[in-house]
């Protein structure tokens, strides 16, 4: 009978470590990512969700004529607008 020797180590991973590692330019993070529907199919970005929110803003100001000091408001309002179209969004 043939006296099996020892393994030396490897530097691969094992399939077993291989299926538990994650690539991380794959990950989303908290940074860049701030919603995205159950299916992955889109990620919604924080530099996209400022952009919509900033529109919409200015859209509801430009609807009252643009008269200072509510300027917070239109933020404000323009936030929950674009997450409720979003949150709609997600449901389809």
């Amino acid at each position: 009978m043939a006296r099996e020797l020892p393994r030396a180590p490897t530097s691969q991973p094992s399939s077993r470590q291989a299926a538990n590692t994650v690539d991380p330019q794959k990950v989303p993070t908290n940074d860049n990512v701030i919603e995205s529907n159950s299916l992955g199919l889109h990620e919604l970005t924080a530099q996209e969700r400022h952009a919509r929110i900033a529109e919409v803003a200015h859209r509801n100001a430009e609807q009252r004529g643009f008269a200072p000091g509510s300027e917070l408001e239109d933020w404000l309002a323009a936030e929950r607008e674009v997450d409720a179209n979003r949150s709609l969004n997600d449901v389809v």
